[in-house]
């Protein structure tokens, strides 16, 4: 049996008419899925380490739509969009000093929900500059994405990691303000370096495929030892959450051992 789905709507409108918003547009909404025969959508509700709204205004709206025979999931923005553009100064330079997101939980009217919490670390790609907005994926990740998920875990049943998921491997596809690949950061160089038994640097990794090849499988393995821990954070406070994640590379999938993935 096909289960329809549709992408993500959000519960805030943050003030703009034109965003699919259930507080706004609630009405609209429920008959546009209706008219498909969707009955199961994404509630955008994280971005990096921040709640899109009151887990009460998530269990409002999860009640209201369900009542109008659709279910939801909440959609999880968890590493980061990739917008150097956004970010970096007309001269190709990235800010100094670098711009973070102030706040505890729930991101707040105006917030840009786009930089990441203060604390977090931005990736570094291999020209050594910031990725904005990607994190790297740290303790401070971690506890921040543990802390969502907790959240959200207390009203959906699924959770669902969207597909920037990654850190992503584009290496010489870009100039320094702005190529993404990912992650090149003093703490990355510092675990491949233990894991090879050498001092190894940014440029060691892009001259060397076996090097190249190590740096892959690293991070590979660190997005499956986040989603595990991501995981049981979910399920200590909800044991039958479904959580999902679209992966771009089918080594993260292989690793994330016993854990729902797509």
């Amino acid at each position: 049996m096909m289960r329809f789905t549709a992408y993500s709507v959000r519960v805030r409108s943050g003030g703009r008419a034109d965003r699919m918003a259930l507080e706004t547009r609630f009405d609209e909404i429920v008959k546009a899925c209706k008219a498909q025969r969707i009955k199961h959508i994404g509630v955008l509700a994280s971005i990096t380490g921040k709640l899109l709204a009151e887990p009460e205004e998530f269990r409002h709206y999860r009640d209201r739509l369900s009542a109008e025979g659709i279910t939801c999931w909440a959609e999880v923005f968890g590493v980061g969009h990739p917008a150097m553009g956004r970010y970096y100064n007309p001269d190709g330079t990235p800010p100094d000093p670098f711009l973070h997101w102030d706040g505890d939980l729930v991101a707040r009217l105006g917030d840009d929900v786009s930089l990441l919490p203060r604390g977090w670390k931005y990736a570094v790609n291999e020209f050594g500059r910031p990725v904005y907005a990607t994190a790297q994926l740290d303790e401070a990740w971690r506890k921040g994405n543990e802390r969502v998920v907790r959240a959200l875990a207390t009203v959906f049943d699924e959770i669902w990691y969207d597909d920037e998921y990654r850190l992503d491997g584009d290496q010489n596809a870009g100039e320094p303000h702005t190529s993404t690949a990912a992650d090149y950061s003093e703490e990355a160089m510092a675990e491949l370096s233990a894991h090879v038994g050498r001092a190894v640097v940014r440029e060691d990794v892009l001259a060397d495929q076996a090097l190249h090849d190590v740096w892959i499988d690293l991070k590979t393995n660190r997005l499956a030892r986040m989603w595990q821990a991501v995981c049981e954070a979910a399920r200590s406070v909800n044991p039958g959450v479904r959580m999902d994640a679209l992966l771009l590379d089918i080594r993260s999938a292989l690793r994330a051992e016993n854990q729902d993935t797509h």
